[in-house]
């Protein structure tokens, strides 16, 4: 029984080192999930979702089409939606931030364990910032609504619009492309109506 207890003692470091990448990586394919949605479509090599599809019809001149205003309950459950998305992607990260502190003020992990779990919330912090600002940024163009999330080599941007058209995808592309290294084939845009 020593010898057993010995060995758990032995490997106690990359057993905790272990878990608490399996939480961060966890946290991430979450936030990665958080901004998949179906119905994906592709416009002028923009990559955008729509959460609703749109239907296919001939314009006529002079032809007029009753549009119906989103109602109140519409408008409350996609407002749910943005706050919900933002208070998981900040749980995730809130989680994920503790383990690596938890890593980090651990008298029994290693120093270089100690130096990638310091590093990982240094990009976590940056991450933050920059989702702000392309938030930010986008909602300066005149979209109601906006959740970007970063995912390793991704950005998923959820915009609440009652349709994008071809030339706001390219300026959030643009927005997203100017403040991070992404390229477009790694932008996805979501509209959310």
């Amino acid at each position: 029984m020593k010898k057993l207890i010995e060995k758990i003692k032995k490997h106690k470091k990359p057993i905790i080192i272990c878990c608490c990448l399996a939480v961060i990586g966890i946290s991430v394919y979450s936030d990665y999930l958080l901004g998949r949605s179906a119905g994906e479509k592709e416009t002028n090599g923009y990559l955008y979702n729509s959460a609703e599809k749109l239907e296919d019809s001939t314009k006529i001149l002079g032809e007029a089409r009753l549009v119906d205003n989103v109602s109140n309950e519409q408008t409350e459950e996609i407002d749910s939606y943005f706050s919900s998305a933002a208070l998981n992607r900040e749980r995730s990260r809130d989680e994920s931030l503790q383990t690596l502190q938890s890593v980090i003020d651990s008298a029994e992990s290693m120093p270089d364990v100690k130096d990638k779990a310091l590093n990982e919330m240094i990009n976590i912090a940056s991450d933050i910032e920059t989702e702000a600002v392309i938030e930010e940024l986008i909602k300066a163009k005149g979209f109601e609504d906006c959740l970007a999330v970063i995912s390793g080599e991704n950005i998923n941007v959820i915009v609440k619009t009652p349709g994008l058209l071809t030339n706001e995808v390219a300026q959030i592309t643009e927005i997203v492309m100017d403040e991070t290294a992404f390229d477009a084939e790694h932008i996805k845009i979501v509209e959310k109506k």
